[in-house]
């Protein structure tokens, strides 16, 4: 299974909430491999791919990369990117607009 997103805009889009019924690798959070594939004809955006945990005070946020992308490139995560989904939710947030591609698997 995997998660498809567009992302457009600076707002952080949640790939993978918390404590859903979305599971890898057979548990909630194992994921195997992510990509980011900037599609914009001339933009080079910041991409910051993060997981939160919005129940705590303060919100616990931890990077996993924040990277800029050039036009058409792909930036492939796939080492040690699991993290626990019962504590945890992954988003991503470009710095500017764009037009990037990001599949979870």
């Amino acid at each position: 299974m995997s998660i498809h997103k567009v992302i457009s805009n600076t707002v952080a889009q949640t790939l993978v909430e918390k404590n859903t019924a979305v599971f890898f690798k057979g548990r909630i959070g194992g994921v195997n491999k992510i990509t980011m594939t900037n599609v914009h004809a001339s933009a080079e955006p910041v991409m910051h791919l993060f997981i939160q945990n919005p129940d705590v005070s303060p919100v616990e946020t931890y990077t996993i990369a924040k990277t800029k992308i050039p036009v058409n490139t792909t930036l492939v995560l796939s080492d040690n990117v699991s993290f626990d989904g019962t504590k945890y939710s992954l988003k991503v947030q470009a710095d500017g607009t764009v037009d990037c591609h990001v599949i979870v698997k």
